[in-house]
């Protein structure tokens, strides 16, 4: 003989599966409140695109002889703008390293290696 599942059991499995759903509706609702609040600035101006683009970063000031030769550099931060063509293939390679070895065939998210586990994370055995 089969128990008959319970009427109450069953309603509060509902009623949690209610709230559950009010409860992710809720949250849904506040992140695009949120998101039109910053949009409108309620939390402060944001910058334009064209403000964006145009960021230039601190850079030292040189002092250089007459000659051309450097004599000195004065800076609050020392910073120097590289473009990506004359880093060295090595530290590239270093912080592909750090990222993942399909860093450059996924445009951001490589979906092959978000995978849930139940294995404990940490160093194995």
């Amino acid at each position: 003989m089969k128990a008959k599942r319970s009427g109450k059991s069953a309603r509060s499995g509902h009623l949690l599966l209610r709230w559950a759903l009010i409860g992710l509706a809720a949250a849904t609702i506040g992140f695009f409140v949120l998101l039109q609040a910053v949009r409108m600035g309620t939390f402060g101006a944001l910058p334009t695109e064209e403000e964006l683009r145009s960021i230039r970063h601190e850079q030292a000031t040189l002092i250089l002889a007459e000659d051309g030769a450097l004599i000195g550099k004065l800076f609050a931060r020392d910073r120097t703008n590289v473009r990506y063509e004359d880093l060295p293939q090595h530290l590239i390679n270093a912080l592909v390293s750090t990222e993942d070895a399909r860093f450059f065939q996924h445009a951001g998210v490589d979906g092959r290696s978000i995978r849930v586990s139940s294995a404990p994370v940490g160093p194995r055995p």
